[in-house]
Formats: C-alpha cells, structure tokens, sequence
C-alpha cells in the first residue's frame, strides 16, 4: 500500500515515495526510539509527494516527538520539505546538515538555524540510540554524507547509490 510506511529494522520507518513521471524516489526515514524520532532526509515539497510522506509519518509517530531533523545532501527530492514540516515537528527541533549543503539548504526557507554536521559527529537520543555521520564528499555532492545507526547496524546512503529507476523495491 503506497500509504504504509515500512518499518525496515526495529524503529525504522521507510516513508518513501516513488515519483514513476521521473522514475526515482523519493526516500525520507524515520528513526525512532523512545519518546523521540529523528526524520532522515525529509523528502520533497511537491504536495504528491509531501502529502504521501506526511501521512506515513503520521501512522507512526506524533509529529511533534521528532526532536532533529537530518539532512543528508541539499537536493530538492531530499529536502524541500523542511520548511513545511518545520511547523508540525517539536518547538525545539534542530535541523543538522554538512556545511556545504546548507548554502543551498539556506534557498529553502526555514526559519531555524541550521546546525552543522562533520564527519565522526554523533546524535544520542531516545533511550540512548546513536548515529553517526560520515562525510562522502563528491560522492554525489561536495557536502554529501551518511549517517549509520548503530543498534541495527543500518546506513542511511543517501543518494550515494541512486539512480534513475521505475523499480521501487527496496
């Protein structure tokens, strides 16, 4: 059902949308643990899209719990859709992203500051789930990066891997 969200591994969410016009997808995540969630690469604005991820967060969490928002690279499939979640999320959400996509992330209209990520830097939340992010410069951009979760031992690429592709099985 395209209005599911996927749960992946243990407190993580695929809310992914495929976009068949461009034969791509759309791929924002969840991660939840305890009171708290942070939203991976929260998708695009285009409200096809936006509505779709909007409603699969819903089915999992209150919105208002989703304490960090992560940016991975400053494409507008990716992330466009800051500014609107930025309304529904926690009051005190921090939106992190590398140093390099926040000139472009800037174009997108939030209204919190933006807190930079480096390779190595660490997010504790919840009961004590960690990621990490790893920088992969040029890897699709100069300010690209991967975050790994340490309890499931998953790797958030990205669009490290991507492709042009009507496939959407994950």
């Amino acid at each position: 059902n395209n209005t599911d969200p996927i749960e992946v591994a243990s407190g993580i969410f695929h809310l992914g949308v495929q976009d068949e016009e461009n034969s791509f997808s759309n791929i924002p995540y969840l991660v939840i643990d305890g009171d708290e969630a942070v939203f991976i690469d929260p998708g695009s604005a285009r409200p096809e899209f936006y509505e779709i991820v909007l409603a699969k967060a819903k089915k999992v969490i209150d919105l208002k719990k989703i304490t960090h928002m992560i940016v991975q690279h400053q494409d507008a499939d990716l992330c466009a859709a800051l500014p609107l979640f930025e309304l529904l999320v926690s009051p005190d959400c921090e939106i992190s992203a590398p140093l390099e996509a926040q000139i472009l992330l800037r174009h997108y209209g939030m209204k919190r500051k933006i807190k930079t990520l480096d390779d190595g830097d660490t997010l504790t939340f919840g009961n004590g789930r960690t990621l990490t992010f790893l920088m992969i410069p040029y890897c699709h951009f100069i300010g690209t990066m991967v975050t790994y979760d340490s309890q499931t031992k998953t790797v958030f690429s990205s669009d490290a891997f991507g492709g042009f592709t009507p496939d959407n099985r994950l």
